[in-house]
């Protein structure tokens, strides 16, 4: 009987693992290469050079900020104001895409008159990741600071063997966010599909372009599996690595540079400024609008996204929790990462129907793809990890899987699991870009937003920007009650 409960438990995490690998089994299956069709050599190298230029330069920028902005980190000592102030760092990579594209935009058209090319690419690019940057870093010269450092602070070091010191002890940390910065920027469509000009394409927007301008699938297709083969290669060299959990107070004094905190701390508010500044044009503007079916048809739409995605994340968490342990899901998701908007878009737009309430289906499904796997990282294994000796105790006990869950397990889970949902449904419902690779229509506000912007209508944009912020809080607070009520309603 139990090997027939670990053999049902093993077939459940694999079809799991395929529904994961679903963008890939597709594109392999649905679309054989056909010899016959327009290679364009120049196009490639052309985006394959820009993809690098954007991503190198942006990791350079990023990890020199945040290693400032950490050294501001470790110079404060009192947790509540620490934890606060690392809060409102990290803001921004919490913030959908199309939001910060937007404040940028709006900015750089303000500064230069145009907000389109490169300089734009950077800045979105190191403003969405400089604060999550010098968090991760902080919490590395925390924990590393040991025998070395103590050692050159008594022997009265300078300002600079300070800094060189700190930056040996956390090197590896340094190259391990490097290439996940890399990996993230290499396969980002959405900042250079809206930003970059067509002199700043990169290999996701070209897989679009062949696929929505040309219909060269087959050229689609082999840029598809070039951007797997970057993928694999992100992670076979990104590997988690364990961190030393000793702190020391003296930092304090060491580094003593709480002003490196100011940057990280301004943009933030930066965003939430340039979204304002022009928000009273937006809203004269947004009067033609307010009537019009179709706007209220986007605001259902993203509404329904957001609230479908959260649901379906949070149903996989708590589908998870009944399976664990499993060593084949911890292995998977450790070493996995979320296939791009471009290899997702892509795959699921082979699959018929193509337009109704299964396009929307569809879309939530490119979503839960996307987002799930940051999510699982960021919260689910340490929520688990917590239950893992009650779960044991219990197994000890003779007590049956399914009295486990119901008992210990999914009333410790539901309401943190939710927490983490919320977030990936705030996301979903400012989504573009798996929208923009399955839909052509304005069917959520962020498709709205993305045609005023290529229109350099910003101000209306700005404005819808914040409905769309919004809409997607009230999903996030709607997954959150979700949560809630099924907590009251398991509880022990």
């Amino acid at each position: 009987m139990k090997s027939l409960k670990l053999q049902i438990k093993a077939v459940a995490a694999t079809l799991l693992l395929l529904l994961f690998c679903l963008p890939f089994i597709i594109l392999l299956i649905k679309l054989p290469i056909s010899l016959n069709f327009h290679f364009s050599f120049n196009e490639f190298y052309q985006a394959l050079s820009n993809a690098m230029e954007q991503s190198i330069i942006s990791v350079i920028i990023t990890l020199l900020l945040g290693y400032m902005g950490a050294l501001g980190l470790v110079s404060i000592t009192k947790s509540t104001i620490l934890r606060k102030i690392e809060m409102v760092m990290v803001l921004p990579i919490f913030l959908p895409q199309l939001f910060v594209v937007i404040s940028v935009s709006n900015s750089m058209f303000f500064l230069f008159g145009e907000y389109k090319g490169l300089k734009s690419i950077l800045f979105i690019n190191t403003l969405m990741n400089i604060g999550l940057v010098s968090v991760i870093l902080s919490h590395s010269i925390r924990h590393i600071a040991g025998g070395p450092l103590k050692l050159a602070y008594i022997e009265g070091a300078s300002f600079l063997q300070k800094m060189q010191q700190i930056f040996i002890l956390i090197k590896r940390d340094f190259l391990f966010l490097g290439l996940f910065l890399f990996s993230i920027f290499f396969t980002s469509f959405s900042v250079p599909a809206l930003v970059g000009g067509m002199s700043n394409q990169n290999i996701e927007v070209l897989i679009y372009e062949q696929i929505r301008v040309h219909s060269n699938y087959s050229f689609a297709m082999l840029l598809s599996l070039f951007q797997i083969i970057i993928l694999f290669a992100a992670i076979k060299f990104i590997s988690p690595h364990k961190l030393s959990q000793e702190a020391n107070s003296f930092l304090k004094d060491y580094v003593g540079l709480k002003y490196f905190t100011i940057l990280p701390l301004l943009i933030p508010l930066f965003f939430v400024y340039s979204n304002i500044a022009d928000i009273q044009v937006g809203y004269f503007q947004f009067k033609e609008l307010m009537l019009n079916s179709h706007f209220v048809e986007a605001i259902l739409g993203s509404f329904t996204v957001g609230i479908v995605t959260g649901l379906a994340i949070l149903s996989l968490f708590l589908f998870l929790a009944y399976i664990y342990p499993s060593k084949l899901i911890e292995t998977f998701f450790n070493g996995y990462m979320a296939p791009s908007t471009a290899i997702t878009g892509f795959a699921l737009m082979l699959l018929p129907p193509y337009d109704g309430v299964a396009l929307n289906i569809k879309i939530c499904i490119g979503l839960v793809l996307v987002i799930f796997p940051a999510l699982y990282k960021m919260r689910m294994v340490r929520i688990l990890e917590v239950l893992y000796s009650q779960i044991k105790c219990a197994q000890l006990m003779g007590a049956s899987h399914f009295l486990i869950y119901k008992k210990i397990v999914f009333p410790q889970v539901v309401k943190p699991f939710s927490r983490v949902a919320a977030i990936g449904s705030f996301w979903a419902s400012g989504d573009f870009g798996i929208t923009v690779f399955l839909s052509t229509s304005e069917n959520t506000l962020a498709m709205i937003i993305k045609n005023l912007l290529y229109s350099y209508k910003l101000e209306l944009g700005i404005f819808i920007s914040w409905i769309m912020i919004a809409v997607g809080f009230l999903c996030y607070v709607f997954i959150l009650g979700v949560g809630y009520v099924l907590h009251k309603k398991f509880r022990v």
